[in-house]
């Protein structure tokens, strides 16, 4: 059924399973309620793999520095400074 609440297990799904499946849902209305109205929005870049670096010749060498929010629903939380470019490409194949 659509719309309920509480969610019936499968009948080969034991207690536990089911238990576990409540926790985690517990668990992130929980953090939708409390954690992620106050939790700033960070961007990263994995270490591992390796990053690959992306050299584009002759691109434009004008980049624009701006102010974005950590969060769009709460601004007293600050803002980032995130660097934007734009780059055009024409029959760009990602085999060449």
């Amino acid at each position: 059924m659509h719309g309920t609440s509480h969610r019936t297990p499968h009948p080969r799904q034991t207690n536990a399973c089911f238990n576990r499946t409540q926790e985690w849902d517990k668990l992130w209305t929980i953090n939708k309620k409390i954690i992620d109205p106050v939790a700033p929005r960070h961007t990263a870049v994995a270490l591992a793999p390796a990053p690959v670096r992306l050299t584009i010749q002759d691109a434009p060498a004008q980049q624009q520095e701006v102010e974005t929010p950590l969060h769009k629903k709460n601004p007293d939380l600050g803002t980032k400074t995130t660097i934007l470019a734009q780059v055009r490409t024409k029959n760009l194949d990602p085999r060449a």
